[in-house]
């Protein structure tokens, strides 16, 4: 099939949260076998993981207190959601843009990166031990550029070397680091922390609006 919408719709997982051995079908919406399928305006909670995405989009969405991830995603677009206290909030295997998300209380990631190429970009991810972490492929091979990272453990984070204006809270004053001589905004040193690296950081939360 193809041009599958799916639209408010509230649906509540039937797994048992104490059962551990969970099949990996049971997925709130599973778009694997059609192609440009829409998952909006929607609600899911309780599964395995929220919603699994191929091909498609997933957008104006509620995804929240699954057992594994929000949302899995392979070539598609996943924008304005709003996906909370998942032990991962967005998995990508390659191919996806993640724009305009709101990521918060994942429990060990907001975005886990599987395989490149994704762009990932204006998304507020707080709460998380790791805003962004990969678990696979280059992560160079990434485009992470205008996101919001508060709250975060900069030590469980891996982002790569070639990304660049994002905002991290636990850099934006002199006393961090952050030094803006140019006063445009950014700050003329980059982040280097651990394995993360940032060669351009904003000052301030939604820099690149103003």
């Amino acid at each position: 099939g193809s041009d599958v919408i799916l639209k408010n719709i509230i649906v509540e997982g039937f797994t048992n949260r104490f059962n551990e051995d969970y099949h990996p079908n049971s997925i709130g919406v599973v778009s694997h076998q059609t192609q440009g399928t829409k998952v909006m305006d929607s609600e899911f909670y309780g599964h395995f993981t929220g919603i699994g995405c191929l091909n498609g989009e997933v957008f104006n969405n509620d995804v929240h207190s699954n057992y594994n991830k929000g949302v899995g995603g392979e070539n598609c677009k996943i924008f304005n959601n709003n996906i909370f206290d998942n032990p991962v909030g967005i998995s990508l295997i390659g191919g996806n843009t993640v724009e305009n998300n709101i990521l918060t209380n994942n429990r060990n990631t907001g975005i886990l990166i599987k395989y490149q190429p994704n762009t990932i970009t204006n998304n507020l991810i707080q709460k998380s031990p790791s805003p962004v972490k990969f678990s696979g492929g280059d992560p160079d091979g990434n485009k992470i550029f205008n996101n919001n990272f508060i709250q975060y453990d900069p030590t469980s984070s891996t982002i790569g070397n070639k990304i660049g204006s994002n905002y991290w809270d636990l850099f934006d004053s002199k006393s961090e680091g952050c030094i803006d001589s140019h006063t445009n905004n950014f700050c003329q040193s980059p982040l280097i922390v651990g394995s993360i690296q940032d060669s351009k950081p904003w000052k301030f939360q939604n820099g690149w609006i103003y």
